[in-house]
């Protein structure tokens, strides 16, 4: 196609073709006002496309008629967004507006209702985790039946479990009208309050009364949901009109309550400022950052590139959803306020609590190393704003492999017949070697990704493996992370020492070539997604990952009888025992050839089909 084709309709946006696809394309830019919004920021800069992708259609009609109708669900988005971010104060409700807000829970009843059954397999999923819950199945068995393909309507089992569910829903909603729990529909008034563009204190008494109107509402809408599980029609209200929220009529506005919507923080020009020097109120929590990447160290290292975008996330969500003070006005209450914005994000926007409480953390880690280098704001300033617990024993969710999941997964082509995947991620011959080290050896997939050739050594008949930081690309998560170590014969027998031979005949430095490094998940990023990639495929549990193969080891070698001081320094792990083991026991590589020694694991059959690399010279995907 060589002539320039032309619109027909006039479609704010742009229809394209592209020369890798026969069909057109579409793309509508993020609107200025709404760019600085958390959701249309990445690593602390704005994204440039609210949509960007093939409309499935080489037919310029017809691609124009899709591209309306994506704008159109993206100018609804975007006007929910505006009303969001300058929402209008108003002390009291009037009936018309207490009707919109109904109507609106009263859709999303019905809405989430139509989708879990035009959704065999969320349905499915449902009734599959309520009997988990109620120790129906056990959590393989439940694995197992997640991964059964669904027909294109309910079946019985996921149909009960839905009624079953509608009816506890129902139940609920009834008791919370009885008795006046106001607090059961809090989350609901926010949310059709937000969707409507206003700002009301719920917690005030006279809310009470609108709360009750609201929770009388759904409940009126769920009981009539659950007359769709006996066969009773009952339609969907329709959507509240656009037209009929943008601009609620009827209002107790407060006076001068109507601000503009808040723009991206300003950039300093000259960019930041040295924070020892300057004054208080010269510094912000981004010259704060900046200062701190450079200058702070996490052990005997800088931090990560990955480290550092995760701090920046957290000062872009600070400088989006406050006023950006400097730290002459920084205090307690800016904090508090702070992690009650996070926590009143909704839709695409909302957050975790546990994303809350790392984005509180951080930037209180920031404000902490201001006070630890200027004196100029108290220590600890955001301390225990986040709710997160002190004495709670830590859930850990990884599981140790099985003796028969390491049979049925070393049992794959890949290891069998050297059978690598051809993606990027597979990084080929790692994608062989990375798992093998990782039962072997227990190290993080990281660790193992960014090995270098010069990472092994061979004293006294004996190979050792180097887990340190000696090159840019390679981190280590901790100090105890920094270890050399005797190789297990199995690794040997193999052909490891023979593959690392033939990379360096080949005159490469890094043992895996075919690893593309990633500044953000470092070098064990992409494998990672490939292992789990081939896991998920396979029908493995959840909760064994690829750092399940350092908890193997680690249970393998106590079953052996391996004490717990050659165990932690084999793997990497801080020792147990305080300051006599930390600070004076002084154990060297060669005190734990025997613990290499005695790595096995009897019943796995992994043959030796290792000839030559794979990898070569400019190899890509």
């Amino acid at each position: 196609m060589t002539s320039k084709q032309t619109h027909t309709v006039e479609v704010p946006g742009t229809i394209y073709p592209r020369p890798d696809t026969v069909n057109l394309w579409f793309g509508v830019t993020v609107p200025a006002d709404l760019a600085h919004l958390p959701q249309y920021t990445k690593n602390g800069k704005p994204i440039k496309w609210a949509f960007r992708r093939s409309l499935g259609t080489s037919d310029r009609a017809e691609a124009e008629r899709l591209a309306l109708d994506v704008l159109k669900k993206l100018q609804d988005q975007w006007a929910i967004e505006r009303r969001q971010a300058n929402p209008v104060r108003v002390t009291d409700l009037t009936p018309d507006v207490l009707t919109q807000l109904a109507d609106y829970i009263r859709f999303c009843v019905f809405n989430a209702d139509d989708y879990r059954r035009d959704s065999p397999q969320v349905a499915h999923r449902l009734a599959v985790l309520r009997d988990l819950a109620a120790g129906k199945v056990t959590k393989d068995q439940a694995t197992e039946a997640l991964q059964q393909p669904t027909g294109t309507s309910l079946d019985d089992y996921a149909a009960a479990a839905l009624e079953a569910w509608n009816k506890e829903r129902d139940t609920q909603a009834g008791r919370a009208v009885a008795r006046r729990n106001h607090e059961a529909i809090l989350k609901d008034a926010q949310s059709a309050a937000d969707w409507l563009g206003v700002s009301y204190d719920w917690s005030s008494p006279d809310a009470r009364p609108h709360l009750l109107k609201l929770m009388e509402a759904k409940r009126e809408a769920l009981e009539e949901v659950t007359r769709r599980d006996v066969g009773k029609v009952v339609a969907t209200p329709k959507e509240p009109a656009q037209e009929a929220i943008a601009r609620p009529g009827g209002l107790h506005i407060e006076a001068d309550s109507v601000a503009p919507v808040k723009a991206a923080p300003k950039v300093r020009a000259g960019g930041p400022v040295d924070i020892l020097k300057a004054s208080p109120s010269e510094v912000f929590l981004r010259d704060i950052l900046t200062d701190w990447s450079k200058n702070n160290k996490a052990g005997r290292v800088a931090y990560s590139v990955k480290t550092v975008a995760k701090y920046a996330k957290s000062v872009d969500r600070f400088e989006a959803l406050t006023e950006n003070p400097s730290m002459a006005h920084i205090d307690r209450p800016s904090g508090a306020m702070f992690k009650r914005a996070l926590k009143a994000l909704e839709g695409a926007a909302a957050l975790s609590d546990a994303t809350v409480t790392d984005t509180v953390i951080n930037c209180g880690t920031l404000l902490n190393y201001y006070a630890s280098q200027t004196g100029n704001i108290p220590a600890s300033l955001w301390a225990k704003l986040t709710d997160k617990p002190t004495d709670a024993p830590k859930v850990n969710a990884r599981d140790e492999w099985t003796h028969d999941e390491l049979v049925k997964l070393f049992g794959l082509p890949v290891w069998q017949r050297y059978e690598l995947p051809g993606t990027k991620n597979g990084g080929l011959d790692a994608a062989y070697w990375v798992p093998l080290l990782g039962l072997f050896t227990g190290a993080r997939v990281t660790e193992l990704c960014q090995l270098r050739i010069d990472d092994f050594t061979r004293e006294n008949g004996v190979w050792f493996l180097r887990m340190a930081v000696t090159a840019e690309g390679q981190s280590l998560k901790k100090r105890d992370s920094w270890r050399v170590i005797p190789l297990a014969q199995g690794l040997i027998d193999l052909g490891l020492i023979e593959y690392r031979q033939h990379i360096k005949d080949m005159g490469q430095e890094w043992l895996f070539p075919g690893i593309t490094m990633d500044s953000q998940n470092n070098a064990g990023g992409g494998l990672s997604k490939w292992f789990s990639g081939l896991k998920i495929r396979e029908g493995f549990r959840d909760n064994v990952v690829f750092h399940s193969f350092r908890g193997s080891l680690n249970t393998t070698l106590v079953r052996l009888k391996v004490s717990t001081e050659y165990r932690c320094k084999y793997i990497g792990q801080k020792p147990e025992g305080g300051v006599n083991v930390s600070n004076y026991l002084k154990l060297k590589p060669a005190d734990l050839i025997e613990v290499a020694r005695v790595i096995t694991f009897d019943g796995l059959n992994i043959p030796k089909v290792y000839t030559s690399p794979r990898w070569r010279p400019g190899w890509k995907e």
